[in-house]
């Protein structure tokens, strides 16, 4: 309690939400459930944001009050003697907090495109510029419909996996990560829960699963053991390159299953573009030669296949170097370069996921246990990486290839996992609020609008 300045007691303001409240199945419908979507966004983008913290604290063994402080990521100096500095291992949900921001704003077709005044040539600006509005708008509906379902087949996926690897070590609190399997009775209705609710029209002849068993479900539960494995050591090089290796497994599903999504992202504009085209030269033909224009129009897709393929792929690549970009805390990447250093000067890579290949545990009681781990971390990251190590070879030509996007993410994670500034609240706790009354925030949360504030903490005030 304070004093106000008529001396009267005053409550002290609430530092922060609990974030177990969003690791509940009811707030999960709910999210799901919300129409409109700006404000289903920023609701997955929140819960992202609030099960990071949870899933920190799972990993890292913190306690509540770390939360309530407010400062579970706080970076301190290697000179502050009275604190030993706090280890950051960012986990998936604190990407996939920025990445769902960068989403909505980057690729969502509700604004202007960010990066095509960077291109070089005046003429190409002013005739790529109102293309790209018009074409976006005109099939805008499509293209959010196949966000949102994106948006969702993830939300479903790693909250609802979460809740339940949250449970399950409440109930078996040292228990070895091999018994976190899927084969078991209750790992099996974990696992059909998180299939029935990928499943669009359940219930009808035309339902389609969208998340799969084998493909989805079975990965899922490894990258969830990964992550047991760095609760349960004390080696803080083999924890953070099993958080590592969770991290890359959960965002190979995640791509696996936005693809859809991306695609259509990317190729709506030149598919309208084409499309209007081919009924301009339908009309020139009924003209011409009498031919009914529908009779063309059914043809023409089919006659020049290899010319449409190569305009599709001039116009990723494009876009993926010109227009897309991840916004962070404290740097704006752009998907189709290099990623740069975090900090100039220092190593690309942190030193616990430098030398991957090389491995030494100093956890003598899981040794056995670890060895076979961090080399299966290691093949991850070489079936996944193609940069030097560096980040020269990082960028992404093509933002639809899969394999495109989990080298970049792969870069990304490796080399920022470290980086406290990914713990930063993106709302206030005052839009934490409103968007919790199903209300829209007041900032949107972006950090290239200048839209995030440090935490007071974070700066050391």
């Amino acid at each position: 309690m304070g004093k106000s300045t008529n001396g009267r007691e005053c409550a002290e303001p609430e530092a922060t939400i609990d974030p177990h409240k969003f690791l509940d199945p009811c707030w999960f419908k709910g999210v799901l459930s919300t129409r409109e979507n700006d404000l289903r966004a920023h609701k997955i983008a929140l819960t992202y944001s609030k099960l990071a913290d949870v899933l920190d604290l799972l990993i890292h063994r913190r306690d509540d009050e770390d939360v309530a402080a407010g400062d579970i990521a706080l970076q301190h100096t290697p000179d502050d003697k009275q604190q030993p500095p706090r280890v950051c291992n960012a986990n998936w949900f604190h990407f996939a907090t920025w990445g769902t921001l960068a989403v909505t704003r980057n690729i969502a077709n509700e604004r202007p495109p960010q990066r095509v005044d960077m291109l070089p040539l005046d003429s190409v600006r002013r005739w790529l510029t109102p293309v790209v509005i018009q074409a976006r708008a005109s099939n805008g509906q499509r293209v959010s419909r196949e966000l949102a379902r994106g948006q969702c087949l993830m939300f479903i996926t790693m909250c609802y996996s979460l809740a339940h690897l949250d449970e399950w070590v409440d109930q078996n609190q040292d228990a070895p990560p091999e018994e976190f399997t899927l084969d078991d009775e209750g790992h099996e209705a974990v696992a059909e829960e998180i299939v029935r609710l990928g499943t669009s029209e359940l219930g009808s002849p035309r339902a389609r699963p969208s998340i799969s068993r084998d493909r989805h479900v079975r990965p899922l539960f490894e990258a969830l053991s990964l992550y047991l494995h760095a609760r349960r050591t004390t080696d803080p090089v083999a924890r953070a390159r099993c958080v590592l290796g969770g991290n890359l497994l959960l965002t190979a599903i995640e791509q696996d299953l936005v693809d859809r999504a991306v695609e259509a992202v990317v190729d709506h504009i030149p598919q309208r573009l084409a499309q209007a085209a081919e009924q301009r030269m339908a009309r020139w033909v009924e003209r011409r030669f009498h031919v009914p224009s529908q009779i063309t129009s059914l043809s023409l897709p089919f006659r020049f296949p290899q010319i449409r393929a190569t305009v599709d792929t001039v116009w990723s690549r494009l876009m993926t170097d010109q227009v897309f970009v991840m916004p962070l805390p404290t740097e704006t990447l752009r998907l189709g370069r290099d990623i740069p250093y975090a900090v100039p000067g220092t190593p690309y890579y942190p030193p616990a996921l430098r030398r991957l290949r090389q491995i030494e545990v100093s956890d003598e009681e899981h040794r056995k246990e670890l060895v076979p781990v961090l080399e299966s971390v290691a093949d991850l990251v070489e079936a996944f990486e193609r940069s030097d190590g560096v980040g020269r070879g990082s960028a992404s030509r093509d933002w639809r290839r899969w394999d495109e996007r989990m080298s970049f993410a792969t870069t990304l994670m490796r080399s920022r996992q470290h980086d406290g500034t990914l713990y930063w609240p993106p709302y206030s706790l005052e839009d934490q609020r409103r968007i919790r009354r199903d209300e829209l925030p007041k900032r949107s949360g972006d950090p290239s609008a200048l839209e995030v504030q440090a935490p007071i903490d974070a700066l050391g005030l």
